[in-house]
């Protein structure tokens, strides 16, 4: 049985008793509550770590996955249609604790209005992957044919 002594206390850490809590003091009464931070096994605590690190780059990889891409939206100044692309490692690094605060990296009217106050970005917030250039292309290309052997395009990847 391996055990952790301190301070008069004996955790068992046999396969039947894991976790169980000893008193080894004269009459032996025994204490069947878990103290993790107590005594806490050191490979468990790595496997913690390991797994909270996995969660983050997990939300990290998804968000900067979500927000990549170029856009075409409709400019809240002329009312034209603007191409743009977000600052997707910012919207990652942001990710955490709330919404991720969503910038510009680039912009077909830019470096003309460049100092804008980047009112597109409640469009792409609202509309999401619709707003993707290549899934626009996707959605026109469905159901259509080939113009020049009539067979059906496909899915477009």
């Amino acid at each position: 049985m391996a055990t952790c002594e301190r301070e008069g206390w004996r955790i068992g850490l046999r396969s039947m008793e894991i976790g169980r809590v000893r008193q080894t003091g004269s009459n032996g009464n025994s204490i069947a509550f878990v103290i993790w931070e107590y005594c806490m096994p050191i490979p468990l605590l790595d496997l913690v770590v390991v797994g909270l690190a996995g969660v983050a780059v997990w939300r990290l990889g998804s968000a900067w996955w979500k927000y990549r891409g170029q856009r075409v939206i409709t400019c809240p100044e002329n009312q034209r249609p603007a191409g743009v692309v977000l600052d997707a490692a910012h919207a990652a690094a942001t990710v955490f604790g709330k919404a991720p605060e969503l910038r510009l990296s680039e912009c077909s009217r830019w470096p003309e209005k460049a100092g804008c106050g980047q009112e597109c970005l409640s469009e792409i917030r609202e509309s999401g992957a619709d707003c993707l250039v290549r899934n626009i292309i996707a959605k026109w290309y469905r159901d259509k044919v080939c113009a020049a052997c009539g067979q059906p395009i496909g899915e477009i990847e």
